[in-house]
């Protein structure tokens, strides 16, 4: 009996020990922010994501420490009032920062972590660099008018340059393998090799950096993309080698996301920043880009993304297959106020406006008067107005036309038998698509300012 209870004792000790051993501590002791807050978080793609807060001691002392995983990345803790510094996770995930409020580089101590001792030496190598280019900008700007000054100028600015290149080869000769020599490598430039170079050829130049821009950049490494990094390089792969067409973005994410096959993470993350990137081009043509690749990449679940961007990136497809960009907006045939049916193909202008809006919304007393003053101005020059009334009251759909004096096509679709809220995407009023003469849609979810902008620039006044 004392034997087992022995054993049961030495039982509950392990599981209380195991139970109370976290996966990662990281103690801080910062100078000048006693009894503060401290925001942690690290860089993903071009965000910054806060993971928790810890708060100092009368010493400025603080330990963040838990047992999940802490991905490797880059961090930063956000000092109120005294901005951030940044630190590594890689490897080690039991260290110590100490660091000072006036400068937290030069004045930063690590035990525990090779890595961010490294990493901090780079931080005062490439601050000391910065500094250099800095002043030669200044003396730049002083000799603007001085050749002699100018190109010694240069020769110092080429010297800065040899000189990162130099302390990169460092970190990577001496540091193979580590994360951070990861991280340095996924910012050199590749070289292209001398029988390519050598021909001039811009078109081959370029197609060689299409093909080999991500060749320093070890895809099996998540943790890169909790830093900028690989944000920056795929933002200037597609705005630096492909030109802003949607085919040409089209070729270039087709072949990386092909590239990405066997890392999955890595590729729903250049799925999701080419959606979004297209999204924030301006351009509405670079619709396009998101229907081919969202059907070609997300629908087949090459790429797995979590249920709910799943689900919106589904649902924007079925709503934009019928009404995309550049496609014949679908016919409608819809009644008058006279009972008479008017077919939008049938509409004879170089460009129809097609406006669904209701008498009684907010935004259409604004947007209805400033296309009818459009309408007014250039119905002359060839343009039209097909209008949908959404609203299911007659009588005061006919009132709204006399009040507003709306000579243009009138129409109206109280039982919704054409099916044009789905045609069109109708989920608000006013909804403003603009078609050419061929009915091909060339404005998507447009406003006054943009037709007033378009028709000035199409006539000249």
């Amino acid at each position: 009996m004392m034997f087992k209870t022995k054993l049961l004792l030495l039982h509950c000790i392990i599981i209380i020990n195991l139970s109370s051993f976290s996966q990662f501590e990281i103690k801080f002791k910062i100078k000048g922010a006693n009894n503060s807050e401290i925001y942690l978080g690290h860089h993903y793609g071009n965000e910054r994501i806060l993971i928790d807060t810890i708060r100092t001691n009368k010493k400025g002392k603080a330990v963040y420490k838990g047992n999940t995983e802490l991905k490797k990345g880059i961090y930063l803790a956000v000092v109120p009032n005294h901005y951030y510094f940044e630190f590594l996770v890689a490897d080690s995930k039991r260290f110590s920062l100490q660091t000072n409020v006036e400068d937290f580089v030069y004045n930063m101590k690590t035990k525990g972590c090779k890595e961010n001792l490294i990493f901090n030496n780079y931080q005062r190598f490439m601050m000391s660099q910065f500094k250099k280019r800095k002043n030669l900008e200044t003396r730049r700007k002083q000799n603007i008018n001085n050749m002699d000054s100018l190109i010694l100028i240069e020769e110092e600015s080429e010297k800065i340059f040899q000189q990162n290149e130099a302390g990169w080869k460092e970190i990577l000769t001496t540091n193979s393998g580590t994360f951070f020599s990861k991280i340095i490598m996924a910012m050199v430039e590749v070289e292209i090799p001398e029988n390519i170079s050598s021909t001039r050829d811009s078109a081959l130049i370029n197609e060689y950096y299409q093909k080999h821009f991500f060749d320093n950049i070890d895809f099996s490494e998540n943790g890169l993309l909790n830093s900028s990094i690989y944000f920056k390089r795929i933002y200037s792969y597609f705005t630096g080698y492909y030109t802003m067409h949607p085919d040409s973005i089209i070729e270039g994410a087709r072949f990386l996301l092909n590239k990405l096959e066997d890392y999955p993470v890595f590729r729903e993350y250049t799925g999701n920043f080419i959606l979004d990137f297209q999204e924030h081009t301006g351009n509405m043509s670079m619709e396009k880009v998101f229907m081919e690749i969202a059907g070609e990449f997300y629908l087949t679940e090459k790429i797995q993304t979590d249920s709910l961007n799943n689900l919106y990136i589904r649902e924007k497809l079925i709503r934009n297959v019928p009404n995309q960009y550049g496609s014949i907006g679908k016919n409608l045939v819809l009644e008058s106020t006279s009972g008479e049916y008017f077919s939008l193909h049938q509409v004879n202008a170089d460009f129809t406006i097609l406006l669904f809006y209701e008498p009684d919304c907010g935004f259409c007393k604004t947007e209805v008067p400033a296309i009818n003053k459009l309408y007014q101005k250039y119905q002359k020059s060839g343009i039209e107005v097909y209008a949908v009334n959404t609203n299911t009251d007659k009588e005061e759909w006919i009132n709204y036309i006399e009040e507003n004096d709306l000579n243009w096509i009138n129409t109206w679709d109280s039982d919704n038998i054409s099916n044009y809220q789905y045609l069109y995407f109708v989920d608000i009023t006013p909804t403003i698509y603009l078609l050419n003469k061929n009915k091909e849609i060339i404005g998507k979810k447009v406003n006054s300012r943009y037709l007033e902008n378009f028709f000035r620039n199409y006539y000249g006044y």
